[in-house]
């Protein structure tokens, strides 16, 4: 897991968490002059930053083995312990597009002022990770801890949406 972390970290370091912070304040313009400029905005970013990791998420499944043999395969990393990164690579990989969706919408309560609804929700999530995982590894085994950091994006990007839905009506389409 800690590979596979690794490579993710440097995909969304590089693009993900550089690309949002470019946007953000742009975003916190749009905010200060109204809501329905800020729909078009968060819209547009969202689906701007997705059009670019989608095809890195494409191309991390085709060749992610590739990149992980290049990157570790030697001495006590064996052939099989690259097809396990490469596992956890792709459950990672498949988060990216909704940790997108996930920053975008918290950038969008902290361009409101509110910093409190996306610290809850992270909490409501780890929570029901904690749960997942501990319950998981027993039906699941490994399995559990690589649908974790998937299923903490999902249901952290379907919190983030509904708590934003409900503030000022943000998401909503008049």
């Amino acid at each position: 897991m800690v590979y596979a972390n690794q490579i993710i970290s440097i995909m969304q370091t590089l693009i993900i968490i550089n690309l949002i912070s470019m946007l953000y304040p742009t975003l916190t313009r749009s905010f200060n002059k109204s809501i329905e400029e800020a729909k078009k905005k968060l819209v547009l970013f969202i689906n701007g930053s997705n059009i670019l990791v989608i095809p890195m998420i494409s191309g991390m499944i085709m060749l992610g083995g590739l990149v992980v043999k290049v990157l570790f395969e030697r001495g006590n990393f064996t052939h099989e312990s690259t097809i396990i990164v490469w596992q956890f690579l792709i459950f990672l990989s498949l988060a990216l597009p909704f940790v997108v969706i996930r920053e975008f919408i918290f950038k969008a309560f902290y361009a409101m002022g509110d910093t409190k609804t996306p610290v809850k929700n992270s909490l409501i999530v780890i929570i029901i990770q904690i749960i997942f995982l501990s319950a998981g590894s027993f039906w699941i085994g490994v399995y559990a801890i690589m649908l974790s950091p998937l299923l903490a994006a999902v249901l952290s990007t379907i919190l983030g949406y509904r708590s934003l839905r409900k503030k000022n009506r943000v998401t909503r389409e008049k």
